[in-house]
């Protein structure tokens, strides 16, 4: 049997990792790694679509992978389960993630088990053309700023040994039409 592969979307906030993301989905080329929060449901979230929204104590129960962690309360991570089913999808499974390390964690763990293979997507647009995003959106100028001082920065590339297989550096109309065909190259 075929495994099924992972693409890591892995960029800076606003650097066009959802909007691709989401038009892929849309259209039904490709599958999302259902990912699970302790957080509140934000407005227009669902549980079971947007996340798993589980309590702390649930959260540490289910043995998670690739833990990210906001606070004592706050976490993020990948359920056991949720890898079986992207392992057993018959489409691409899409991760959509801002923090290198995480990633770097996550292609570790895929080597490890040989669950899934995978693609690696880095998103690196330019700060200005992120923040004049941000600022379209109606982000303040402390909250961008805060934003762009907590990033990962393309040398981090090398120092979580990350080799991205695609490198998107600039936002088209055709942007996920055009990474679809090169993501397509890469899984064969």
């Amino acid at each position: 049997m075929k495994k099924s592969k992972l693409i890591f979307f892995v960029g800076s906030s606003c650097s066009g990792k959802t909007s691709a993301e989401e038009l892929l989905l849309k259209s039904e080329k490709a599958n999302r790694l259902l990912t699970c929060t302790t957080r509140a449901l934000r407005p227009g979230e669902k549980h079971g679509i947007h996340y798993n929204f589980l309590s702390v104590e649930d959260f540490h129960k289910e043995n998670c992978q690739n833990i990210i962690t906001i606070t004592d309360e706050w976490f993020y991570g990948v359920q056991p389960a949720e890898l079986v089913k992207a392992s057993n999808s018959d489409k691409p499974v899409i991760y959509s993630l801002i923090n290198m390390e995480f990633a770097a964690n996550m292609i570790d763990y895929l080597n490890e088990t040989q669950v899934m293979d995978y693609v690696l997507v880095y998103f690196n647009i330019d700060t200005e053309t992120r923040t004049n995003l941000m600022r379209s959106r109606g982000e303040s100028e402390e909250d961008i700023q805060k934003r762009l001082s907590r990033e990962d920065q393309p040398s981090d590339l090398i120092k979580w040994k990350l080799d991205p297989d695609i490198i998107v550096t600039e936002l088209t109309p055709t942007l996920a039409e055009d990474l679809w065909v090169k993501v397509l190259e890469k899984v064969g």
